[in-house]
C-alpha cells in the first residue's frame, strides 16, 4: 500500500493517487493514508489526490483535518489537486496558510453532497486569493445557489484582483441566481482588469 511507498521511495516529488473513474466510488485512501503522505514524502512537489470527473461521489475518506494534516507536512508542493475531495472553507484555510508556494490548486467541487456540506463558500475564495504564486486554479463549486453557500461576486473579484498571475481560471457553479447582473458585470470587469495574464478561462 501506501506505507510500502513511502518507505521505498522516500525521494518521490510526483504522487498522483486519484482516480478517473466515471462511475460511482472513491479512491478510499483512508484517514491513515493521509497521515502516511504528510510524514512519508517530504520532497514531493507535486500531488493528486482527487477523484476526477466522477459523476456521483467524493473521495469520502479525506476532508478537511487530513488535507490540513498533508498541507502542513508537505511545504514544499507547487502542485495540488483535491478536486471531489469534500473540502470546505476550512481546508482551503490549511492550504493558504501551509502552502504560500503553490502554483497550481485543483479545489474544484462538481457533484453537490448537501449532508456533507462539502463546498468552497466567498470566504474559502479570499483565503485562496492570498497564493500569490497561483497560475492555474479551479475553484468549482456543487450546483447548490443558496445565499450564504457557494462563491458569489465577492470571491471572484477577490480572485481576480489578487492573483494576478493565473493564466488559467475556471470557476463552475457561481452563485449567479443570488447576485444577478451585479456578478455578470462586477464579476468580468475584475476579471478583465485583474487578469491580463489569462490563458484559458472557464466560468459556468
Amino acid at each position: 500500500g501506501i506505507e510500502a511507498i513511502a518507505k521505498n521511495l522516500p525521494n518521490l516529488t510526483s504522487l498522483d493517487l486519484s482516480t478517473t473513474s466515471t462511475d460511482t466510488g472513491w479512491n478510499n485512501l483512508g484517514k491513515a493514508a493521509a497521515g502516511t503522505i504528510a510524514k512519508g514524502f517530504g520532497k514531493l512537489i507535486k500531488l493528486s489526490i482527487g477523484i476526477c470527473r466522477l459523476m456521483q461521489g467524493y473521495n469520502e475518506s479525506i476532508g478537511d483535518e487530513d488535507v490540513a494534516l498533508i498541507a502542513a507536512g508537505l511545504p514544499r508542493l507547487e502542485e495540488l489537486n483535491i478536486e471531489n475531495c469534500g473540502v470546505t472553507d476550512r481546508g482551503a484555510e490549511a492550504i493558504a496558510k501551509h502552502l504560500p508556494n503553490l502554483q497550481e490548486l485543483n479545489l474544484g467541487t462538481t457533484s453537490g453532497n448537501k449532508e456533507r456540506n462539502a463546498e468552497v463558500t466567498d470566504k474559502g475564495a479570499l483565503v485562496v486569493s492570498k497564493l500569490k504564486n497561483l497560475t492555474w486554479l479551479s475553484i468549482c463549486t456543487p450546483e447548490v445557489y443558496e445565499v450564504g453557500t457557494s462563491i458569489g461576486k465577492q470571491g471572484v473579484i477577490a480572485i481576480a484582483r489578487s492573483l494576478g498571475k493565473l493564466e488559467y481560471l475556471k470557476a463552475c457553479n457561481l452563485r449567479c441566481y443570488s447576485v444577478g447582473i451585479q456578478m455578470e458585470t462586477e464579476g468580468a470587469e475584475a476579471i478583465a482588469k485583474g487578469l491580463p495574464l489569462l490563458k484559458q478561462l472557464s466560468i459556468c
